[in-house]
């Protein structure tokens, strides 16, 4: 709300003013400007995309007179973008963002790295983990034969194309129906 200057709360009349800037609404041409980058940077997938970012944002604030500048990008480099990311510059003292990116530029393989033996340490944790169920649905699917075949015999073919596509629960069931069922009929019912 603006105030008359003739107003007595003129004095206190805030002297800023703020523009409200919505990211989706930022066109895509102007990416070249420092509120694009801005926005670029806080939506870069990955470390070689937030590199060229800081690339084209140094060309951008090169003067003397944008070492404000620099020092708020770097800050917001720093504080929050590299926390959001899981990199961690916070050790780091940057005077210049082509020192950034000459960081990031070199530390990108060892992350990259780092990365692949977290997601293969993973990817083998779930292999064993499957694994081990598989195994253990086996050794189910292979008592209920066994108990099966001393009960009534041979299997007839139905009954091994269920036991060989039976998760566990079923064949616990089926385990469970065998101990009271007349034929084998009762046990698939």
């Amino acid at each position: 709300m603006l105030l008359p200057k003739s107003s007595p709360l003129w004095a206190w009349q805030p002297a800023m003013r703020y523009y409200i800037l919505e990211e989706r609404h930022h066109p895509v041409e102007k990416g070249g400007s420092l509120t694009g980058l801005l926005f670029e940077m806080e939506n870069c997938r990955n470390s070689v995309q937030l590199t060229s970012v800081i690339e084209r944002l140094a060309k951008l604030v090169k003067k003397p007179s944008d070492a404000p500048l620099k020092r708020a990008f770097l800050k917001v480099i720093k504080a929050v973008l590299a926390q959001r990311r899981g990199i961690n510059i916070q050790n780091e003292n940057f005077s210049e963002l082509s020192e950034v990116k000459e960081m990031l530029s070199t530390r990108l393989k060892q992350w990259e790295e780092e990365f692949k033996e977290k997601g293969l340490a993973e990817g083998i944790k779930e292999g064993i983990e499957q694994g081990i169920e598989q195994s253990r649905q086996e050794g189910e699917s292979l008592l209920l034969r066994s108990q099966l075949e001393s009960r009534y015999g041979p299997l007839p073919k139905w009954v091994e194309e269920k036991l060989s596509t039976a998760d566990s629960q079923t064949l616990e069931r089926w385990g469970i129906k065998l101990l009271d069922a007349q034929s084998i009929d009762e046990v698939f019912k």
